[in-house]
Parts: C-alpha cells; structure tokens; sequence
C-alpha cells in the first residue's frame, strides 16, 4: 500500500482515457508509474503533489471521469509484477529506478490536451 501524503498524488481514470493519457504522457518524456485496475477498468498514474486543480478543473475532470485521490488515502499496489495478481491490480508501467515522478499539474494539463 503507497500511502499518499503531502508529495504524493494519485490521479484516477477510466479506460480508454488512461491508455490515451499514458501515451501523451510517454510522448512528452513524463511518462512516471501508472497501475492498471480491471475492475471498473481504470489507471491510476502516480504523481508529485503540486496543488489541487481549481474548482471549475475539478468539474471538468469529473465529467470525463477523473479523479484526484484524496489526500491521506492509500494507493493499493501489486504484489507481484505479472497481470494476474491477487490484487487485481498490475503495472501498465512500473516505476524505473532513478525516474522522478511527474508533477500534478503536468498529469492535469495533458488530460486537458486529450479530451
């Protein structure tokens, strides 16, 4: 479980907007671990907490279906790094050593661009 505190933030989406979204994300060179879940099918891409999206942002992103995790929440994570893992949860991109995550606001702003 990745507890998320102060520097650390989850952004939620549903597929296909989560495959859409690693894709940008990769291009732009930014690309940090994303975890898939099967059920509701949906991609969680971790991030570097650097504010929240303002109010008129935060009803936009929920019309597409995303989310921002809540602060003081927990992320949970794979045991294992195969697709079938107890958790129903795996990795469409692990974290890399020596890769910093990318901030909140560059997850927000490349949303922005796809839909």
């Amino acid at each position: 479980m990745l507890p998320l505190v102060d520097s650390v933030a989850a952004v939620n989406t549903p597929e296909p907007l989560g495959a859409l979204l690693l894709g940008e994300l990769t291009v732009r060179g930014i690309p940090g671990p994303v975890l898939v879940r099967e059920n509701p099918p949906r991609r969680t891409f971790l991030a570097v907490f650097d504010g929240w999206p303002g109010p008129d942002r935060a009803i936009e992103l929920d019309r597409h279906g995303v989310d921002v995790g809540a602060h003081r929440s927990n992320v949970i994570l794979p045991t294992g790094f195969g697709r079938h893992t107890h958790e129903g949860r795996w990795w469409a991109r692990a974290p890399q050593r020596d890769e910093s995550l990318p901030a909140l606001s560059e997850v927000m702003g490349a949303i922005e661009r796809i839909v």
